[in-house]
């Protein structure tokens, strides 16, 4: 994930988990990669949780205050 952010106030964090290019999901293969970013608000979906339900990633993100209700 690394080289994305141009700084941490501007990371992009995922939806599902949080995680960012300086602290990314630790898979069994290894760091998460980014599936899809969204530069407008700053999110995105990483490659560990790409698998999960849309409902998970809704009511996560939701939660988190990553993207608007």
């Amino acid at each position: 994930m690394s080289g994305r952010a141009r700084n941490p106030i501007e990371e992009i964090r995922c939806v599902g988990c949080g995680c960012t290019d300086s602290r990314p999901c630790i898979t069994e293969t290894g760091p998460c990669t980014w599936i899809v970013i969204v530069e407008e608000s700053r999110s995105g979906l990483c490659s560990a949780c790409a698998a999960l339900p849309l409902e998970t990633l809704i009511v996560r993100a939701l939660a988190a205050n990553l993207v608007a209700a």
